[in-house]
């Protein structure tokens, strides 16, 4: 499992902004990805479960139409049956009502067009339901509080990496690991793909690391904090890419010509 640092803060901050207002985004400084708002909404179901006695609902904004989501998690998770005959907001509205009792949370992730969900949600009168959503986008409507999320610190960013390798590895090139963490941007997703490829070969510094990522000469370039992170992240994407074989990445890219929707 990998180990979730840096946080605390954001996590105790996200509780009370949900037990003040119904709907809370969770968003990105300049809407940069890999940042860990899937993370966090993923901690924060797990953590409060016990506040949720309605139920926790997970949504995918980006796969299938949420609607249909949420039509097919009242029947397999709280046996409601809406009537097929009905057009499916009706369906919807039909779960909202009849939904077990106590609070529900619904997480909603990745969300890049609101109007696309919206209809399908509860209304906002309906205050036992809170609406937790993962978004680029930093304005969902003035309905929403917003819980901005930066980059993990220095410190935070090392423990992430130990958590891969073992803090004797991180110690003999502590130097190397600071600069590490800053040609990443300190961004999770990016320190997690490090992480892992770097745990599995055991025999290579983190200065030939650095030369495989391309990024050790960074400081000649100019370009901006978000650029560097961005690069980071895809160099460590490439990193993983290259350790498949010829028939992987053949599969990979024929997978990626489908449809953005859960393959059974």
């Amino acid at each position: 499992m990998i180990k979730f640092v840096g946080r605390d803060d954001a996590l105790s901050s996200l509780h009370h902004k949900l037990r003040e207002r119904e709907r809370v985004v969770i968003c990105a400084i300049a809407g940069m990805g890999g940042i860990g708002k899937t993370e966090l909404a993923l901690q924060y179901s797990l953590s409060h479960q016990q506040t949720y006695a309605g139920g926790i609902c997970w949504l995918q904004a980006g796969e299938v139409d949420v609607g249909t989501q949420i039509v097919n998690f009242a029947r397999t998770q709280l046996d409601l049956q809406p009537p097929d005959d009905r057009e499916l907001k009706d369906q919807v509205s039909y779960c909202w009502r009849r939904w077990r009792e106590g609070e529900v949370l619904i997480v909603l992730d990745d969300v890049r067009d609101y109007q696309d969900v919206q209809s399908y949600l509860p209304s906002s009168a309906q205050s036992r339901f809170k609406l937790l959503i993962t978004s680029r986008r930093q304005w969902l409507g003035e309905s929403f509080e917003l819980l901005n999320l930066e980059v993990l610190s220095e410190d935070d960013s090392l423990e992430l990496l130990v958590s891969f390798v073992g803090e004797k590895r991180i110690a003999r090139e502590i130097n190397q690991a600071q600069q590490l963490c800053g040609d990443l941007g300190y961004l999770p997703l990016g320190l997690e793909l490090v992480g892992r490829y770097w745990k599995r070969k055991q025999d290579l510094s983190l200065a030939q690391m650095r030369q495989r990522l391309g990024l050790s000469h960074r400081s000649l370039e100019k370009h901006s904090s978000d650029m560097t992170a961005k690069r980071g992240v895809a160099a460590a994407f490439e990193l993983s890419w290259q350790e498949l074989d010829e028939s992987a990445q053949e599969l990979g890219c024929l997978l990626s010509i489908f449809a953005l929707a859960p393959i059974p």
